[in-house]
């Protein structure tokens, strides 16, 4: 988030455009350059391609600022719709796949991770030559921005958690908006506490 007075222990770019959050839940430290390179980069392709993929409207962006990871929602480059068409696609996206999250989860995404991890445990780095090494870079990037893409994907479950809070205040009316959440309430987590 940016400032119109950042402090001096903070310097804000003076070329940053949009408003940048803070992702403390992902990254609550300050990261290497390395990490920064990975991260951003990977992170930003597997978010938005998720949500791309299920016709929203948005993706993300991940940018440094004083080696702390921020997070922007971007609008994508809709060629040929409008945002109202893109919307209308979304919901219909979201309802033929919320219904199926865990049986995705089970049989296709959690499938298509298990063996880039498996390898990356078993993988003997020490014996890998620097060409090697470079290569299984790249290839574990690619294998980390996937698993960032099914990351999107879940994270679409959180809607139908939005849709009841909606459902719940038109049908009931409540004094207190969020009373709707504390009946999707369960146990304290860290996902919880940083929200």
């Amino acid at each position: 988030m940016t400032s119109a007075n950042p402090s001096p222990d903070f310097p804000i770019p003076a070329d940053l455009q949009g408003f940048w959050q803070w992702d403390k839940l992902h990254c609550p430290k300050p990261q290497t350059a390395l990490t920064q390179d990975l991260f951003n980069k990977s992170v930003s392709e597997g978010f938005s391609a998720a949500m791309d993929g299920f016709s929203c409207p948005v993706g993300v962006e991940y940018i440094n600022i004083n080696t702390y990871a921020y997070m922007a929602v971007v609008p994508f480059n809709l060629v040929g719709e409008t945002i109202e068409e893109r919307v209308e696609k979304y919901k219909e996206s979201l309802m033929g796949l919320l219904p199926r999250m865990g049986e995705l989860w089970d049989n296709e995404w959690l499938p298509s991770m298990t063996p880039a991890l498996e390898s990356s445990r078993a993988r003997d780095y020490a014996s890998l030559g620097d060409q090697d090494l470079i290569s299984t870079l790249e290839q574990m990037q690619k294998e980390f921005t996937h698993r960032y893409e099914v990351h999107g994907k879940i994270n679409f479950v959180l809607i139908a958690g939005s849709m009841f809070a909606d459902f719940y205040n038109e049908q009931l009316n409540p004094e207190e908006p969020t009373e709707a959440y504390e009946a999707l309430q369960g146990f304290p987590t860290l996902s919880v506490a940083a929200g």
